[in-house]
């Protein structure tokens, strides 16, 4: 995609009124738009010009039998296509996922909804300008940083803790071992497992990513087996399923902790035998595929509450790596900074870099988002900075807060019950646990114990707060009234 243009979408949709507010709302946002009223006209304007995204009703003349999905897989397999429908049915469902839409959506759709799925889906896609980064969008000076010994494919670090994870990856990644990616929300879990496969010997074949939070308990099955026509109502068509495709590559199951209990047996009996069933069907399907998973669960604590099957936990785990918080990554927090910087920063910037007391405060911070949080706020500063470096000024409000509190709290030695850890009498790493723990206490105060709205301020999964509460023997019930 040349530096030279905005990002194209093709919106095809056979209602006027929907097709002329989107196509103005998406446009009013940056977006070069081509709207068409059927799949005819689409797959006609994708032949005579590149589009970075597909925004398709599901239900329109010349896409009643998926016409436009599956031509537009078939043909432009690198372009994502977003499914939005006001009559959704499980054969559609199922078939949609199957051909590998980025999101399915239903109307009525809030804008706000579809321009943060539009933003998502470009974000992680081959043709989003966010990930691509290629030598025609990056500044001269950022073409030699494109490699080097602190990135591993798409991972970057450069402290002790990453450098290991590195080498164990890299030793990992050419064996059909099972591999278990666990982490709080944030650190980073499909990246590494998108990099494990570039790095395996299956990288020619393809990685299936199955969102075990996104797919109906009630459709998990036929989504990941697939199922045979007749095999229930509306099975009108054979269906191959997710596993199937995934034949001699790798498939990623994310947030494997969600996984139905009635589907961690049969998933259980793949591993194991390396085929599956689909729904219908009696005789089994040979596959080859490699596992890799990842959860911000503890597993062997829900193993040991019953919630997940152990012998399912120790194929998954044969090789099991713990992505570290982004607190714990001493000396990256600026290296992911200055790559976000380079890989956000519209072709033409003039922005540098940032100032001194960005970074500093940067590094200050505990990240309770983790990289996607940095990810984020650095984006911010981007879009509002009028000047050659960020400063602290172009960030987020809620993230100059939370930082003045931290730096308050650590300097106030008056407040030793919480924590405090005076710099000259320990290393950094006490320092920062000791600020960890201080801001975590003062959160559950100010919110008076509510886990799940202390969650919500400090930007992270309630299950990841109760991690960090967990690793610093907080009870959140103390803070009750």
């Amino acid at each position: 995609m040349g530096s030279e243009r905005a990002i194209r979408i093709l919106v095809a949709d056979d209602e006027p009124l929907y097709l002329r507010t989107t196509g103005a709302l998406l446009r009013k946002e940056g977006f070069e738009c081509v709207c068409v009223a059927n799949g005819e006209l689409a797959l006609s304007e994708l032949n005579a010009q590149p589009f970075d995204l597909i925004l398709s009703d599901l239900n329109m003349p010349g896409n009643f039998q998926l016409e436009l999905l599956k031509q537009g897989r078939e043909s432009w397999p690198r372009v994502p296509l977003i499914v939005i429908t006001g009559v959704p049915s499980l054969p559609t469902a199922i078939e949609s996922l199957r051909l590998g839409i980025a999101d399915y959506l239903l109307k009525p759709v809030k804008y706000g909804d579809l321009l943060a799925s539009i933003r998502r889906v470009l974000a992680t896609s081959a043709h989003g300008r966010s990930d691509l980064a290629d030598q025609a969008e990056m500044h001269p000076d950022d073409q030699e940083d494109a490699s080097g010994p602190n990135v591993f494919h798409d991972v970057i670090g450069e402290s002790p803790c990453m450098l290991e994870i590195f080498d164990v990856v890299s030793r990992v990644a050419r064996t059909n071992a099972s591999v278990l990616i666990t982490g709080e929300s944030g650190t980073g879990k499909e990246v590494l497992a998108r990099s494990l496969h570039a790095a395996s010997r299956r990288a020619s074949h393809r990685l299936q990513i199955i969102d075990c939070t996104a797919i109906p308990e009630t459709l998990f099955e036929s989504v990941l087996f697939g199922h045979r026509k007749g095999s229930f109502t509306g099975a009108v068509n054979d269906q191959n399923g997710l596993l199937g495709m995934s034949d001699q590559g790798t498939v990623f199951f994310d947030e494997i902790g969600e996984l139905p209990t009635e589907l961690q047996a049969k998933l259980l009996r793949v591993i194991q035998e390396q085929t599956y069933t689909p729904v219908g069907m009696q005789v089994p399907i040979q596959i080859d595929t490699r596992f890799v998973c990842a959860t911000n669960r503890d597993l062997e604590m829900e193993v040991n509450a019953r919630r997940f099957r152990r012998d399912l936990f120790y194929r998954l785990a044969v090789v099991h790596i713990e992505l570290p918080p982004l607190r714990e990554r001493q000396g990256d927090v600026r290296l992911l900074a200055d790559h976000f910087l380079k890989l956000l920063r519209p072709a033409g910037s003039k922005i540098t870099g940032f100032t001194e007391a960005v970074l500093e405060s940067f590094e200050r911070y505990s990240w309770p988002g983790n990289i996607r949080e940095l990810r984020n706020v650095v984006e911010r500063g981007l879009v509002l900075t009028r000047g050659e470096q960020i400063d602290v000024a172009d960030l987020p409000h809620s993230f100059q807060k939370s930082v003045s509190i931290e730096h308050a709290i650590a300097g106030d030695s008056g407040r030793g019950e919480l924590g405090q850890v005076e710099p000259e009498q320990a290393t950094l790493h006490a320092v920062m646990e000791g600020a960890e723990m201080r801001y975590l206490r003062m959160l559950l105060e100010e919110q008076q114990g509510n886990v799940s709205q202390a969650a919500v301020q400090a930007g992270m999964s309630r299950q990841g707060l109760h991690k960090l509460l967990k690793k610093h023997g907080i009870n959140a019930a103390e803070f009750r009234k």
